[in-house]
Parts: C-alpha cells; sequence; structure tokens
C-alpha cells in the first residue's frame, strides 16, 4: 500500500486547500482538495447491464455491490463536501486495465483519469443518458503515477459517494489464432472464481467471432466459458450488436465503435495458456433469387443478409460438405436495435423432412434477415448456396396432379378476393392424403378425411388474400400419386318468388339475385343446411333478422343498395330447399 499523501494539489480551477482523509481503494490513497465553484449537482443514477448484455444493456450491472460480482470489485465509500475533488494516486502497471466507476445518490460524479504530467488521458461523466454514474477505462502503458479524481461533474455540490474498480492484464489479442500463458486478474480466493480477459482493438462495422477458445494446464485441455464483451463506454447498444447465432459460448457481434474491446470468459484455473482464435467474419448481401459461390477456410463464418417484404416466400437450398453448418435468422438490423424493435417472424417450411438445407421461409413482416454459415472442417471448403422464389401458383378450374415420396411435402400458392368462395379437394392412390392450408400471417388448417379418404373444404374470402397449400401425407408417412382441384363458386341465377331445391355443383351452393335498394325481402328456409350466408356485391355480408317458425326459418333483409346479390347456401343437402320474396309488412295508416 502507498502511503497517505498530502500536498497542496493543482486543481482545475486553480490552487486549492487540501486537508487529509484516508480513503482506502485497494492500493489507492486519496487526498480530498477544496475547490471553488458553484451550483448543486443532481442524483447519479444507478448500474444496468452484466458481463455481455445478455440480461442487462451495460456494464457495469446494476446488482454491482452483489455476489459473485460483489468480488471482482474494490469498492470504498467516501463523502465529497461542497467545493471538493477527491484524488486517489497510484502508479500503473504496464498492460494493465482498469475499470472505474463511481455512485451517488445525491449528485452527478464525474471521473478523469490524469497521467504523471497532468494530461487527462481518459474522462466520462454519464455512461449513457439516464444513467449519470460515469464508468472509466484505461490500458496503462508504463508504471509511472496516475491520479483518479472524482468531483461534481456539473457543480460544486456533494455528498456521499461509492467508487469501484476492477484491474486485470488481459490477454493481448489479433485477427487469427492466439496461443499465449494467461495472465489472470481473478485468482484470488473467495473471488467467484477464475475470470479471463483477451483485449483486441477493433473497428467500427466489422464483424468479430470466436468460435474456438481452449484453455491447457498440466498436460489437460478445456473449452473456455464465455461470459460477455465490454466495449469501449460499456453499454451494448452503443459499443456492438449480437448476430443471433445458436451455441452461446460463440460470440458473433458487429462492432459499432472504434476503441478497446474485452471478452471475457470463465477459466477453471489460474495457471496455464489459452489460444483463443480471433477471425473477422465478412459480409455481403443475398439477393432472393440468384446463386452464388464462395470458398471458406477452416472454422471460418460467412454472414449474407436478404431483405425482405412481407409475404416473401423465399426457398433457399445450400450445397456444403457435411461440416458445413448453417442458421437462418430474422433479426433487427443495427440501426434499429437501440429503439427496441423487435425480430421479424418467419416459417420455415421443409419440402424434405430429411433435408434441412432445402427450405421455404415465409416472412411475415418487411425486414432483414441473415444466413451464418459455418465451417467446421479442418481444411477449406467450397459452398454453394440457391435462392429461388418458385412456388407455383395454383390457377383457379384447374386441376393438379403429381407424386410424393416418403416424408415429401409439395407446394401451390392460391388466392382470391373479397366475397370469393372456393372449393379445394383431393384424392390419392395408395396413401392417406393431407392438405395443409397456411396464410400469410402463419396460421394453418389441416384437412384430412379418414372415412372417405378424399379431403376438402370450403374457402369464404373476407378479404383479398393468399394461401399457401402444403400437399403431403400424415407424419410423412406415405407416397404416392394424388389429384386435387380448386373451384370458385359460379352462382346459379335466382328468381324471385320460386322455390329452389338445392344441388350440389359448380355453383358451390351459391345463388344469384338483383335486389332493390331500401326494400325488404325474406328468404323462407327448409331442410338440413346448417345456415346461410347474404353478400353484397362488394363481398360484403347483409345483415338479417332471422325467425323460427317450426321447421321453417324466415330471414329478414333490407339492401342498402340496389345490385346483385348472393346467396351461399351452407352444408347444403338433398332435403334443403328454400324461396326468396319480398317482404310485405302491414301497413296501419297514418
Amino acid at each position: 500500500m502507498y502511503p497517505l499523501r498530502h500536498s497542496r494539489v493543482q486543481d482545475f480551477m486553480g490552487i486549492s486547500r487540501c486537508f487529509r482523509v484516508l480513503a482506502l481503494l485497494g492500493t489507492l490513497v486519496a487526498t480530498i482538495c477544496a475547490q471553488a465553484q458553484g451550483g448543486q449537482g443532481g442524483a447519479g443514477g444507478g448500474f444496468q447491464g452484466n458481463i455481455g448484455g445478455q440480461e442487462e444493456d451495460s456494464y457495469p450491472p446494476h446488482n454491482i455491490d452483489s455476489g459473485e460480482e460483489g468480488n471482482r470489485w474494490n469498492s470504498t465509500t467516501a463523502i465529497l463536501t461542497q467545493g471538493d475533488k477527491v484524488e486517489y494516486k497510484f502508479k500503473g502497471v504496464p498492460g494493465q486495465t482498469i475499470f472505474a466507476t463511481v455512485h451517488s445518490s445525491v449528485f452527478d460524479p464525474g471521473l478523469k483519469l490524469l497521467d504523471a504530467k497532468g494530461k487527462v488521458v481518459a474522462e466520462n461523466d454519464d455512461q449513457y443518458e439516464g444513467n449519470q454514474s460515469p464508468l472509466l477505462t484505461f490500458q496503462f502503458p508504463d508504471d509511472k503515477e496516475y491520479k483518479l479524481i472524482v468531483q461534481n461533474y456539473r457543480s460544486s455540490g456533494g455528498g456521499p459517494f461509492k467508487i469501484y474498480t476492477q484491474t486485470f492484464i488481459p490477454m493481448e489479442i489479433a485477427p487469427g489464432a492466439n496461443n499465449k500463458p494467461l495472465k489472470n486478474p481473478d485468482d484470488k480466493p473467495g473471488h467467484g472464481g477464475h475470470f479471463v480477459y483477451f483485449h483486441f482493438k477493433g473497428e467500427a462495422g466489422k464483424v468479430y467471432s470466436v468460435r474456438r477458445a481452449h484453455f491447457a494446464t498440466s498436460g489437460r485441455n478445456w473449452d473456455l466459458a464465455y461470459r460477455g464483451i465490454i466495449g469501449p463506454t460499456g453499454v451494448k447498444k452503443t459499443d456492438y450488436s449480437f448476430y443471433q447465432q445458436d451455441g452461446a459460448n460463440s460470440p458473433l457481434f458487429e462492432a459499432k465503435v472504434k476503441g478497446d474491446f474485452y471478452l471475457v470468459y470463465d477459466s477453471p484455473s489460474a495457471d496455464g495458456t489459452a489460444d483463443p482464435r480471433l477471425d473477422i467474419v465478412e459480409v455481403a448481401n443475398l439477393e432472393k433469387t440468384g446463386t452464388i459461390k464462395f470458398d471458406l477456410a477452416p472454422t471460418a463464418q460467412r454472414i449474407f443478409k436478404m431483405k425482405v417484404e412481407r409475404s416473401n416466400i423465399v426457398r433457399t437450398t445450400l450445397d456444403a460438405p457435411e461440416e458445413t453448418g448453417f442458421q437462418f435468422k430474422a433479426q433487427t438490423t443495427p440501426d434499429k436495435e437501440a429503439d427496441g424493435s423487435k425480430p421479424i417472424s418467419f416459417e420455415t417450411l421443409q419440402p424434405l423432412m430429411t433435408n434441412d438445407r432445402d427450405s421455404y421461409r415465409l416472412f411475415h413482416e418487411k425486414g432483414e434477415v441473415t444466413l451464418i454459415v459455418s465451417s467446421n472442417a479442418n481444411k477449406p471448403t467450397t459452398v454453394s448456396m440457391v435462392n429461388r422464389m418458385d412456388i407455383p401458383t395454383w390457377q383457379d378450374g384447374k386441376p393438379i396432379s403429381g407424386r410424393i415420396e416418403l416424408g415429401e411435402t409439395q407446394f401451390y400458392m392460391i388466392s382470391g378476393v373479397k366475397g370469393d368462395i372456393q372449393r379445394i379437394n383431393g384424392k390419392a392412390d395408395g396413401f392417406e392424403l393431407q392438405f395443409t392450408l397456411m396464410s400469410m400471417e402463419g396460421s394453418t388448417t389441416e384437412y384430412i378425411d379418414q372415412k372417405k379418404h378424399m379431403p376438402s373444404t370450403e374457402l369464404q374470402y373476407e378479404e383479398t388474400k393468399k394461401y399457401l397449400v402444403m400437399v403431403s401425407s400424415p407424419q410423412g408417412g406415405g407416397s404416392g400419386s394424388y389429384a386435387m382441384n380448386l373451384d370458385s363458386a359460379k352462382p346459379e341465377p335466382l328468381a324471385i318468388a320460386t322455390v329452389v331445391d338445392y344441388k350440389d355443383g359448380p355453383a358451390l351452393g351459391t345463388y344469384s339475385v338483383t335486389v332493390e335498394a331500401n326494400n325488404w325481402y325474406q328468404l323462407t328456409v327448409r331442410g338440413g343446411a346448417s345456415g346461410y350466408v347474404l353478400l353484397d356485391d362488394k363481398g360484403d355480408t347483409i345483415g338479417v333478422i332471422h325467425s323460427r317458425f317450426g321447421p321453417q326459418g324466415i330471414y329478414f333483409f333490407q339492401p342498402a343498395r340496389r345490385g346483385t346479390i348472393r346467396i351461399k347456401v351452407q352444408n347444403g343437402n338433398k332435403d334443403t330447399r328454400f324461396r326468396l320474396d319480398a317482404a310485405a309488412f302491414p301497413n296501419l295508416g297514418g
């Protein structure tokens, strides 16, 4: 510990009187000096974040005094009286890094670090907007004397504060392979284990990856456990943006600012060697259609970004050795992450259950998606990737047929406008046919007929819409030929005051008739139909008043305008009959 020093100190505002206060902060010694300033400061903010910003947004975390995190920081409390400043004098250690922060609930603290010549080498006021606690980071180039100064940043107000410091000697790494002895800062008993800090100079806009970080000691080898990233400001949204990927032990991130980055890992021992591999990852744009071919170095990664629109369906086929993995992610772009934007959602649909390298993706929102291709091979790898938007459109009235194999699904696109009514049915030879309708929002309905083995359904479009039709067998367990039909309703003309016996056919149970505006009509029905729907010429549902008299039901309605309406009989059968008449209501006179 350095001896207590008391001397007149040159202040930023002039010469000030000094008095001695012993404030221990590890090996730091404090000298408090009164100075002439005016005004009262605001309250300091709390901490947010933890290493890597996985649960919170900045470092140090808000729970800096608790548990393992508290063991990693040296701290002491002091009182800053009005017009004072507090200096902590100490000698640097070449290559050592210091993190320092101050918390006060009654004034806005600021931190400055001065070298032996009195030059400010690092300073900070507010770590970010809304948090008045500063964070200062610096790596010492020499063993000369330094001063860490705490003062009210805005005024001469004071009060109690607590200062925290953390010092360590990181392992310097550069892009490529690194293999060096550990210099572990946290090898003291009771400090919650051992932490390894890898330090490198990051460049804004570059993407970095650490896919391997091994540790060796006494003939044994381990994978170091990744804990997080600390950037130049300690604030995640300012310093870096993660690319979403599987495998929490392999950070992949884009540096947003230039400066010092520290990768933090758990180490099983304080002694040994580590060989983290730091790679700069190439990022390229990807079109929704086209073919690209590229080479990957051993253990390298490549990122592709693709812009998509709502309801786009893109098929991506990857041709690469088995040692090449890939992950398709829809994520918030770095420029949108700060405002809390959420990743876009999408569905992944495989034409063949056993091949995850050939998939359709239906995107539910407009945005940007990423494809991360990673090589696990120990030799160079060539990858070919094809993007297509090739789902065929199923035309109304045109049957389709084909053959599916075990585990296979075939895809078609259908559409309709508001008020359209369509029927889909199908049959298969030698297996149970199933088809699934998926809306562009991702909702699905499956259709199967285990009695007649001829699944069917009717669609009534309440709005202009598209559906993805997926033809398969239950659980992919069948194979064979199939045939399917898609037909739109062709309404039969309906005469007023004429009884109609329901017959199934091209009309799909729909009838058309011309009505006058503001006239009342009554539809009298009988038989096994489950209901009746009335649609105007724009596809909107017409409101009705429904009454029942024994076996007969009556629907009263009054059209708002003259035009052709459609009457849809739902689930009609041979017993269904109905009649449309102009309604005659009694008139009691004036």
